[in-house]
């Protein structure tokens, strides 16, 4: 305890002949912390600007608007019908005109849509007593005149025959229309729609519709004649010459392809194993036969019997055995030469190519029951012409 009194006394003795002893002690020390902090700071500044120097780069940068694929551009276009005949070699389409008629109409640039009016030259000038023709692509898109129109059309090419509908948007909601029949003229076959009056009123000063409807839907585009007679009396009239317009309407070889003449000089000939199915098919074709009872392969030939035609074109498949090939549900008809008979039947086109069904036939045996489906892949306006050609030389005989 002395020892420790003695001790304390002598430093305070020191501070007392030297105050400034303690101090620089201390200091010292602080300038050591200080370099350490200082120190600390620049490296922990230098880490914070790594870490947010790309992040404030990537929040900076300006970002490119994405702007939409716009519409192709096209215009609407005057059409002027000379000499009396209607002609688009696009569509590979034609018809004659009858010369009591004006004619005069618009179209797209593209040609997805047009619009052909036909009136008499003489009568009471009411231009309303028509005959419009109208041709509707299926890429026709939903901004467009004519949209709605087709849609309708879509309607009523799903009606069976004897429905009826007041789903149209033209028919004002006072007039029905019913499927009447299909009817083949000059080798095309028409979807044929008639209205009446639906008992809902309508303003007689300004009512009219259409009285009667041809429709037709191949390779992609749907062509409508539909008759408008604003007064009774200029329906028979206008009928007529709808008539004669018809027997006129044909395909012809288009600019895109379609109708196209196909060589089948070298093409190769199948002959089913019962001897009576006779088709002839492109060398680059392959054929697969085979046995099915439903969705099960069998090796018993009595039963359902198939031949594959498969290229890259399309596919074909023939059946035939003791059973029926049903078929239904179709909407749209279209009439298909074989070699030896012509055979209505269904042709479907969507995005994804072209379809024939419903080809069906028979006789007393039930060996000569047969049924056949056919797939022409895209593009359709280049293949659809080698399927329709390998049908047309199918034929049935011993």
């Amino acid at each position: 305890m002395e020892e420790n009194k003695d001790n304390l006394s002598q430093q305070n003795h020191t501070l007392a002949q030297n105050p400034q002893a303690e101090n620089k002690s201390f200091f010292r020390r602080d300038k050591k912390f200080e370099l350490f902090y200082i120190l600390s700071g620049l490296f922990f500044g230098i880490l914070v600007l790594i870490i947010l120097f790309p992040a404030y780069k990537l929040l900076s940068k300006k970002e490119n608007p994405i702007n939409p694929t716009p519409f192709p551009q096209v215009k609407f276009l005057s059409r002027e019908i000379t000499n009396g005949k209607y002609s688009n070699e696009k569509y590979g389409v034609t018809f004659a005109i009858p010369l009591e008629l004006k004619s005069g109409g618009n179209y797209y640039s593209d040609q997805s849509y047009e619009s052909i009016s036909m009136y008499p030259k003489a009568g009471d000038g009411v231009i309303e007593n028509s005959i419009s023709f109208e041709l509707f692509s299926d890429r026709l898109n939903s901004s467009r005149e004519g949209y709605q129109r087709l849609s309708d059309y879509r309607k009523l090419l799903s009606l069976a025959v004897g429905d009826r509908t007041s789903e149209p948007s033209f028919g004002n909601k006072c007039t029905d229309f019913i499927r009447e029949s299909d009817k083949e003229i000059n080798g095309v076959l028409w979807n044929i729609f008639y209205t009446e009056q639906n008992g809902t009123k309508c303003n007689p000063a300004t009512w009219y519709s259409y009285t009667e409807i041809y429709l037709l839907h191949k390779d992609s585009v749907l062509y409508s004649f539909s008759v408008t007679p604003y007064k009774n009396t200029a329906s028979d009239i206008l009928h007529n010459d709808l008539s004669k317009i018809l027997s006129t309407f044909k395909f012809t070889a288009s600019a895109d392809g379609k109708n196209q003449t196909v060589d089948t000089s070298s093409w190769k000939t199948y002959t089913n194993p019962g001897g009576w199915i006779h088709i002839h098919y492109p060398p680059g074709w392959s054929v697969e036969n085979s046995h099915t009872r439903g969705n099960r392969a069998v090796e018993n030939p009595n039963e359902i019997n198939m031949a594959t035609f498969s290229g890259s074109e399309g596919t074909l498949n023939i059946k035939w055995g003791p059973i029926g090939f049903g078929g239904g549900g179709c909407t749209n008809y279209t009439m298909l030469k074989l070699k030896n008979q012509t055979l209505k039947v269904c042709d479907v086109t969507n995005d994804k190519g072209e379809y024939w069904s419903d080809i069906y036939g028979d006789s007393e045996s039930y060996e000569h029951i047969f049924g056949i489906k056919a797939t022409s892949y895209n593009p359709i306006n280049k293949n659809s012409p080698i399927i329709e050609t390998i049908l047309s030389t199918l034929s049935f005989e011993k």
